[in-house]
């Protein structure tokens, strides 16, 4: 079964490219059964969401926030 997700910037040292999302701005979409990609954030691995796809993760910050390299998120589950 495919894992609905809302990712949310909480906040970011810099803006890093012209394609990422500002502060508090949320993207929802699932990670798909059988997905190559982390079912949760993973330090040393991008965060993919549908077509939504953060920079490596650095730092797992508590159970539903985690630290890229300019970027802070925070993940739900939906479902």
């Amino acid at each position: 079964m495919d894992i609905k997700v809302r990712l949310t910037k909480i906040n970011e040292k810099e803006k890093s490219t012209d394609s990422s999302i500002d502060v508090g701005v949320s993207v929802e979409g699932v990670i798909e059964e059988g997905s190559v990609f982390p079912k949760k954030p993973t330090v040393g691995r991008p965060f993919v969401i549908s077509t939504y796809r953060t920079s490596m993760v650095k730092e797992i910050l508590s159970e539903n926030t985690f630290r890229t390299h300019n970027s802070v998120y925070k993940f739900e589950f939906l479902n």
